[in-house]
This record gives C-alpha cells, structure tokens and sequence, in this order.
C-alpha cells in the first residue's frame, strides 16, 4: 500500500503514467513503472494528470503611480483625544428649615425627615412625629467636601453627622472617595 502512494507520487509530475499492477503468485500486489516480471498475472493502471492551476489573478490597473507613493499621500487616520477627564464632583446639602449643612458624593436626597414633639400645655411634649424638611443641594469640588468632612472641628458643625464619609472597612478596601 505503501508502495502504491509512493509510486502515485512519483508518476504525479508527468502529464499521464501508466502504471503496472504486478501481482505474483502468492497474490502480493505491486505496482511499478516497467512491466511485470514472467509469470506474474499484469494490469494496466492508467493515471490521470494533475488538473492544472487557476489561473493568476488579473493585476489592478495601474494609475501610473508608484503603490508606496499613493499609500503615503492617503490622509493619515484622525486621531481623536479622548475627552478630558471631568473632575469627581461632590454635594454640599443644606436644609434651610434647620440650618444643617453636611456633604455626600451622591446627589442630596430632596427632603429629609425629623422627628418633633407635639408641644402640649404646661410645657409638656407630647407624641412625636416626622416631618419632611425640604434640602438644598449645591455642587463641589470632591476636594473641597473632602476637606469639609475632615476638618478639624467638623464634629462641631450641624448636620455633620450626615456626612458620607467611608467606614474602617472601606479604608482598609481602598474604597474611601476622599
């Protein structure tokens, strides 16, 4: 079987081989160039040519311009910076009803709740409930809230305690935006 690739690849360069199947007495079958040796039964294989290769593909006409030439004068790709990068803003919330002033890096929510005491006579209190105070959000600079959140004596300031500053454990992640 070997023999028989061999020989297919040999005879495959010219244009039709014949090609002898020998087969002897013990019935093994070879296959060569030249005829069979006496007494070995012999057959004609008959081997096309290889089908011949496409043809070449026509060439692109030429504008009488040399191709590296006409590739240089293409305008080069326009590159486009990216935009500038906006700086982190933050939020300074003020409600106007009770003078409290604190500062988020999210938008300030539109109203925050408090809770007061009905005043009954005798001055006493009486029941609690909540009421909706309206807040006023102004955009700063993330530096500039940073600084008011960790400033000495912020703790003295109303509304301080709304501020948002990172826990410990968003400290120790990296996730502190300050």
């Amino acid at each position: 079987m070997r023999f028989l690739l061999l020989a297919l690849i040999a005879v495959g360069s010219m244009a039709e081989a014949q090609v002898f199947k020998c087969t002897d007495a013990a019935g093994k079958v070879a296959y060569q160039s030249r005829p069979c040796a006496d007494g070995a039964a012999a057959e004609t294989v008959k081997i096309r040519a290889a089908p011949d290769a496409p043809p070449p593909l026509p060439e692109p006409p030429a504008d009488d311009v040399n191709v590296s030439q006409a590739a240089s004068e293409k305008p080069a790709p326009q590159v486009t910076s990216p935009p500038p990068r906006q700086r982190p803003m933050s939020w300074r919330c003020t409600s106007p009803d009770t003078g409290e002033v604190w500062y988020q890096h999210t938008r300030c929510p539109l109203t925050t709740l408090r809770m007061e005491y009905i005043a009954l006579g005798n001055g006493r209190l009486g029941p609690s409930i909540n009421v909706e105070r309206p807040v006023q959000a102004e955009e700063v600079s993330r530096d500039d809230a940073c600084e008011e959140i960790n400033r000495p004596g912020a703790a003295s300031r109303k509304g301080s305690e709304r501020d948002e500053k990172a826990s410990p454990y968003d400290k120790a992640q990296g996730r502190d935006l300050c």
